[in-house]
């Protein structure tokens, strides 16, 4: 099974993506001061709302993990069959040296 490199760009791509945008939130999540009140509910929707979409953020960089184990767990397969096949052409070739 040889390797898809558009999905390999597609992953990387999307990893990237999604570690800038859990970078971005959780620096406007900092600038909250935590200590202080909502002074509106408007203000404490908002503020909840952040909380809520960088929790999003993370959920989706998991997918984008889980998906990139994936990916290796595949690219590790389909290295190890030529490998195999090799290893294999290879005894057949010299078994009689070995079997003497």
């Amino acid at each position: 099974m040889p390797i898809d490199q558009f999905r390999l760009r597609t992953v990387s791509e999307r990893n990237d993506k999604v570690t800038e945008d859990i970078r971005i939130k959780s620096l406007e999540l900092e600038k909250l001061d935590s200590r202080s009140v909502a002074k509106t509910p408007k203000e404490a929707d908002a503020r909840a709302n952040e909380a809520k979409v960088w929790a999003e953020k993370v959920m989706e960089l998991k997918a984008s993990l889980d998906e990139q184990t994936q990916l290796a767990s595949e690219m590790s397969e389909s290295a190890k069959d030529p490998d195999q096949e090799q290893a294999e052409a290879f005894h057949e070739q010299y078994r009689s040296l070995v079997e003497t």
